[in-house]
C-alpha cells in the first residue's frame, strides 16, 4: 500500500497527454486520483480545456518529464 501513496504524492495533479483509442486526437488532461485495479495503476483525468473524467491505465498518460523513465513505482 506504501507503493501506492507514493504514487499519488508523486503523480496527483501532474499534467500530461492523453492519447484517444483511436490515435488521432491527443488532450490535455491533470491527474486528479490513482488506483490500483488487477494489478495495475489507472488514473482518474480531466480535461484541461473542457468537462469530464475518466479512469485510464496510466501508461496511456504521457507527461511532459516522465518521472522515473515513465514507469510508475
Amino acid at each position: 500500500m506504501s507503493t501506492l501513496i507514493g504514487v499519488v504524492k508523486r503523480y496527483h495533479g501532474e499534467l500530461g497527454s492523453l492519447t484517444l483509442e483511436k490515435g488521432s486526437l491527443t488532450v490535455r488532461v491533470q491527474v486528479i486520483d490513482l488506483r490500483v485495479a488487477f494489478g495495475r495503476f489507472d488514473m482518474l483525468v480531466t480535461p484541461i480545456d473542457g468537462t469530464g473524467e475518466a479512469w485510464v491505465d496510466s501508461g496511456r498518460v504521457q507527461f511532459d518529464i516522465d518521472k522515473d523513465g515513465g514507469r510508475l513505482m
